[in-house]
């Protein structure tokens, strides 16, 4: 960090707690983009609970040969990153960066966290939704994580910037 600038992290210009948890059953797929809006800040991003697929790089779909899984993406300046990600147990999984001051609000956590962290929340298929399972695997939920948006000059959850989070 630069002097005493402020150390602030959002995720679609939100810092955890105030990020939308994001809800899947087990099977579904999330397609996640992480964009790289900061001057000088490498984020390593993660997501708990498996790996991901890594999709397209700066706007560039990888041909499915191409593609690879990985646990954890380095998303530097300008940088983009769609990756795929499959819900494969219930649970409460995270999506942060792996630099800890970056998952906190100025140094101090909210509820276990702050800054760069979502939660997805994971629960199992309803037994009535097993006969659409094979037609629900093949849709991808989308959601546009315009990562690390750093907010210099106002406190988390009031950060301007291009907001993200779209699903289908």
């Amino acid at each position: 960090m630069d002097g005493a600038l402020p150390n602030f992290f959002t995720i679609n210009g939100k810092s955890y707690p105030a990020t939308d948890t994001i809800r899947m059953r087990v099977g579904q797929r999330l397609l996640v983009r992480f964009i790289g809006t900061s001057n000088g800040f490498i984020h390593p991003m993660h997501i708990h609970g498996g790996p991901f697929t890594v999709a397209a790089i700066d706007g560039i779909p990888l041909r499915p040969t191409a593609r690879f899984d990985a646990d954890t993406v380095n998303v530097g300046p300008g940088q983009r990153h769609d990756v795929i990600w499959t819900a494969r147990e219930p649970g409460r999984w995270l999506l942060h960066c792996h630099i800890a001051h970056h998952t906190t609000n100025d140094n101090v956590e909210t509820d276990g966290a702050g800054g760069l962290t979502v939660i997805i929340e994971v629960t199992r298929l309803r037994p009535s939704a097993l006969a659409g399972r094979v037609a629900a695997s093949r849709k991808c939920r989308r959601w546009r994580a315009g990562t690390p948006r750093w907010a210099t000059t106002r406190p988390p959850g009031h950060a301007t910037g291009p907001r993200w989070g779209w699903r289908s």
